[in-house]
């Protein structure tokens, strides 16, 4: 999974080569630009944004379960207003969102493909509970959860100045979505993921039991 989505790196710790995910996230940006200019007819100037650097706490395992749930939360963010908008559009501009819709679906099974595997025992409970509520955390960085992240991306949608059948269609959508992911995640049992990523740090090994 590291390698899918920070690269290859040699002994040396240099980066050999780029994960698929980030070549093809890197991609995502032109595309969008042009698309942006292409319907306003304005250029796109981009709002440089520097990522936030990663703090671990005493808990890498809690960390790595945090992060990954985020980052499934904002692929299936991104898949839901791709298919919405898709819904809206016709000719080339319909033809780039189904290349990128293609993306973020790859990255949004895969990344929850993973999160099965190495959290089989997982409660529902406990993943609405990561999503929902701030972390606290032991470090300087500010606790984040998905509710603020969601809250990001209507400030740069204008959520506020959507029409009502359009908000209730982008709703319908995520609803929709969800349906489809929750299915197919119930089709994913333990030995067939654990034939894709190895044995689950967190699955009984049929020999020892252990």
């Amino acid at each position: 999974m590291a390698r899918f989505v920070g690269g290859t790196v040699n002994d040396q710790g240099d980066l050999v080569e780029l994960g698929l995910w980030e070549k093809e996230e890197r991609q995502h940006s032109p595309a969008l630009q042009r698309l942006y200019t292409q319907l306003s007819g304005l250029k796109l100037m981009p709002l440089p944004h520097d990522p936030k650097p990663y703090e671990p706490t005493d808990n890498l395992h809690q960390d790595l379960f945090e992060h990954g749930l985020h980052r499934v939360a904002t692929e299936y963010g991104a898949t839901c207003l791709y298919v919405w908008l898709m819904a809206h559009s016709t000719g080339p501009l319909h033809q780039v969102l189904a290349e990128l819709l293609i993306d973020e679906i790859n990255h949004m099974t895969k990344f929850w493909g993973f999160g099965r595997w190495a959290y089989p025992h997982t409660s529902m409970f406990k993943i609405l509970v990561t999503l929902l509520c701030p972390q606290s955390r032991t470090t300087k960085q500010k606790p984040s959860s998905f509710s603020r992240t969601l809250k990001r991306m209507m400030q740069v949608l204008h959520w506020e100045a959507w029409s009502l059948p359009n908000k209730l269609s982008l709703l319908w959508t995520f609803v929709y979505v969800l349906w489809h992911l929750w299915r197919w995640s119930r089709s994913l049992n333990p030995d067939q993921l654990n034939r894709w990523f190895g044995q689950s740090p967190e699955t009984p090994c049929p020999s020892t039991g252990i």
